[in-house]
């Protein structure tokens, strides 16, 4: 068999007879597949929105057990969020004979046996015995074919702004960030690679997005790929948190100077309104307007030499941190100027008692 670029074959020196022709393909499985084909499987399960046509059936079965079900979303999705390289059979694609008409475009599985292959009797040259490719996964048409020459970028121009207010960390710091966003309308979903620099990303933990351990996946410390959709949409507002990132940093530093969104991994992209627009997604830092007063955890704790004690202020100015004992009793009293948004003071254990403290 002579296979062409753009898909043309063909088989020299058959002897006359019946012969049954099949294809298949298991590469590049990834190719066309995004959050937003999950948002349209899930409008579907829903019954929100059923498919109309019998190709949409065929590419969201992912685990080909002729249905459709969330273990297909979830397969996808592992797809995604680059967990895994390939699906549970190993296909990427599913070819149909052209000239095939589905009796019930609804059901089509039970007629796959017959739609998957041609016969052809063979007696002289035949020539137009034509395949039509299903991509699995992808369900608005982006996967790239012949090179990747012909297909255009979806996307709009316009962008989801994810925003989080930058601070200062100190070395071992543990803190949890909350996420914003600008306010949009009808977000349906989005995915993105998340790039943390020195600081280790160690949790996510739900906020207006119920995200749970499926829609993100830790490739590495400083590496998170992230999947979430709904099928009915959700309006954001701008106060609204939608979700906390749990960080450590190695070393002291600079938070914005260490997170960004890419697509290294999982492309970053959102879907906004009811006509499911593809938005890009970046990553904005406050202007520190809307710092307000917060005590932090002191790092290391427990300690023996030293330790830090972080806060933040709404407003440059003084302030004041008391230390005392379990029953009460001031052990010591710092105080100070500290500039709008993160501050910290070093604390060494001279003059102070072994055991349980409090600030």
């Amino acid at each position: 068999i002579y296979v062409t670029s753009d898909g043309s074959y063909t088989f020299d020196h058959l002897s006359s007879g019946i012969y049954e022709l099949r294809a298949d393909k298991y590469s590049d499985p990834m190719n066309g597949v995004s959050t937003l084909d999950l948002v349209k499987i899930q409008k579907h399960l829903l019954g929100i929105k059923a498919f109309d046509n019998v190709y949409d059936y065929l590419a969201s079965d992912a685990n080909m057990s002729n249905g459709i079900s969330a273990a297909d979303l979830f397969a996808f999705r592992e797809l995604i969020l680059a967990v895994k390289t390939e699906l549970s059979h190993g296909k990427s694609w599913r070819f149909i004979d052209a000239t095939y008409e589905f009796e019930n475009i609804h059901n089509p599985w039970p007629e796959m046996a017959d739609a998957e292959v041609i016969e052809l009797p063979l007696t002289k040259n035949a020539g137009n015995q034509d395949f039509r490719g299903v991509k699995l996964g992808d369900l608005n048409g982006t996967v790239q074919t012949f090179g990747g020459t012909n297909q255009v970028d979806p996307r709009s121009e316009h962008n989801l702004e994810l925003k989080i207010n930058d601070m200062l960390l100190v070395e071992d710091q543990v803190v949890e960030i909350p996420i914003y966003a600008k306010e949009v309308k009808a977000l349906h979903g989005m995915q993105f690679t998340l790039e943390s620099g020195s600081i280790e990303i160690l949790d996510v933990k739900a906020g207006k997005l119920l995200v749970s351990k499926n829609n993100f996946a830790l490739i590495d410390p400083q590496t998170m790929t992230f999947s979430w959709n709904n099928a009915n949409g959700m309006d954001i507002g701008a106060e609204d948190v939608l979700m906390t990132l749990k960080l450590k940093a190695a070393k002291a530093t600079k938070l914005g100077e260490n997170l960004k969104i890419s697509s290294g991994l999982t492309r970053a992209e959102a879907y906004v309104s009811d006509k499911l627009d593809i938005y890009g997604v970046d990553l904005t830092l406050s202007d520190g307007n809307d710092f307000v007063f917060e005590l932090l955890q002191n790092v290391p704790n427990p300690f023996t030499e030293q330790t830090i004690i972080g806060f933040t202020l709404e407003q440059a100015g003084g302030y004041e941190v008391i230390i005392h004992d379990l029953a009460g009793k001031t052990l010591k009293v710092i105080n100070g100027e500290g500039e709008k948004g993160f501050n910290s003071i070093l604390l060494k254990n001279e003059f102070l008692p072994a055991g349980v403290l409090y600030y």
